[in-house]
């Protein structure tokens, strides 16, 4: 969590602090990424079943939670075991001495970490569950990439927020976990990580809908200018429904003009006359 061992004193409060840390990860990645997963899957069925049966299937949004909770239950049993079995615990860790002749002092750096004896056990098995739901949501979101409908129409969103997730967790996993670097740089890194996927994931689903919602805004106060969509969709429909007219009768007037030489062509046998008459 980014706290100062020296302003907290309670061995109880950092403990706390220190299994904070893995609940606040995994459930506000369930929640964030759980929400772009549970749409995409919806998509994904309802294309996919009609493609295979015809079949109208209706998915309701309480399915969509429901799909959220599955995964929100998944984290908490894997969290409660780790709690119960081996919670982590703040431990001290040295670092390598400072000398300062200048100043005669040796500093002597200390970092506290959260650490216990199963951490990796259980550290692994949310990230075999989170990528297991990351490589099929990724699935999903490339099933559904094609997909453009009025109603669906931030599929392709939600496919670059998992696109982008999934690629971030997998270049962080590794470094996170087995690079060699100072604390410091280390919760730094992963900071700036967290804050990326979240911005790019909310841009990308929010922004386009506020743009949307804004325009509507300005065209509903600007009718005498610009008329509604409605009108402006009818009045263009018709300009091009009279366009198609008027070509049509200059076609039909060009057909009854070369039927008539043609007629006379046949009937009169003066095709020296016409034809100089033509050029």
């Amino acid at each position: 969590m980014g706290l100062d061992p020296a302003t907290v004193r309670s061995e109880r409060v950092l403990s706390t602090v220190c299994m904070i840390t893995p609940w606040c990860l995994t459930v506000g990645f369930t929640l964030s990424f759980g929400g772009l997963f549970s749409k995409t899957w919806r998509v994904a069925t309802i294309f996919t079943s009609a493609k295979k049966s015809n079949k109208k299937i209706i998915i309701k949004d309480t399915h969509l939670f429901g799909v959220m909770a599955v995964l929100l239950v998944v984290d908490v049993i894997v969290l409660g075991a780790w709690l119960l079995i081996d919670p982590l615990q703040p431990v001290e860790h040295h670092l390598p001495t400072e000398d300062k002749p200048e100043d005669d002092a040796v500093i002597h750096p200390v970092t506290t970490v959260c650490k216990s004896g199963q951490a990796s056990v259980f550290t692994w098995v949310l990230y075999a569950f989170k990528g297991l739901v990351l490589i099929y949501g990724s699935f999903l979101a490339w099933e559904t990439r094609k997909v453009r409908m009025k109603e669906l129409n931030d599929s392709k969103q939600i496919g670059i927020c998992i696109y982008t997730v999934f690629i971030l967790c997998a270049v962080a996993v590794p470094i996170v976990n087995f690079a060699d670097m100072r604390k410091s740089v280390l919760y730094g890194f992963v900071s700036l990580l967290v804050l990326f996927a979240t911005t790019i994931t909310l841009g990308f689903v929010f922004i386009p809908k506020f743009y949307k919602l804004n325009r509507v805004e300005v065209e509903s106060e600007e009718p005498a200018r610009s008329g509604t969509k409605v009108t402006q969709l009818s009045s263009h429909q018709g300009g091009v429904a009279d366009a198609l007219r008027l070509t049509i009768q200059q076609k039909d007037e060009k057909i009854y003009e070369l039927e008539t030489k043609l007629r006379a062509l046949t009937t009169s046998g003066a095709e020296d006359d016409l034809l100089e008459e033509e050029l």
